[in-house]
């Protein structure tokens, strides 16, 4: 009869436990799953870079501008770009951009609006050797922004003088002759 209740004490226990590390293993199998966000780390285009020198960039229109009604109201939402450096070491730096019509908009950083418009962004005009120091600018001849000697940035995408805001650095890769830009705001859908 003792060997009757051990043996099934033992059961037991080996029953219990098994039952407690199915119910533990619950949600860390759950865990393994990926996030909801990583969906947004899918999103990447590719863009032929084989004939991108050195020292040059672009600017890559991605999405336009969008207006929609609703009600009395006008609704906006401006449209993506990509300014592309690469620079005399050969290394590439993509900067996610908002954009109206074609011109990059300019945010300032302490009203949370955009300032003005540029249509042509990149390295200062004139730079053969875009390294460390080069500075990225505005490099309209007629704007009359108030704000317009302010729009520089370090290559890291930093406000040099600190009233606009930085620019996004847009996480990227160099794959063979294409360019893979993971950003999960270019579709904006």
């Amino acid at each position: 009869m003792a060997d009757d209740r051990a043996r099934f004490l033992g059961t037991g226990v080996k029953i219990t436990l098994l039952v407690g590390l199915l119910i533990a293993a619950i949600p860390f199998a759950g865990s393994l799953r990926p996030s909801q966000n990583a969906d947004e780390l899918n999103h990447f285009e590719r863009i032929d870079v084989a004939n991108f020198d050195r020292n040059s960039s672009r600017v890559v229109d991605i999405s336009p501008p969008k207006r929609w009604e609703e009600g009395d109201t006008t609704l906006v939402q401006p449209g993506r770009a990509w300014l592309v450096i690469r620079d005399n070491a050969g290394v590439f730096r993509v900067f996610g951009l908002p954009t109206w019509d074609g011109d990059i908009l300019i945010g300032l950083k302490y009203w949370g609006q955009f300032e003005g418009y540029c249509h042509d962004l990149g390295p200062v005009s004139g730079t053969s050797i875009i390294d460390a120091e080069t500075e990225i600018q505005c490099n309209d001849e007629d704007n009359d922004s108030y704000f317009f000697a302010h729009w520089r940035w370090t290559l890291e995408g930093k406000n040099i003088s600190r009233v606009v805001v930085d620019m996004e650095l847009v996480r990227s890769e160099l794959q063979q002759d294409d360019l893979v830009i993971f950003d999960p705001v270019w579709n904006l859908d």
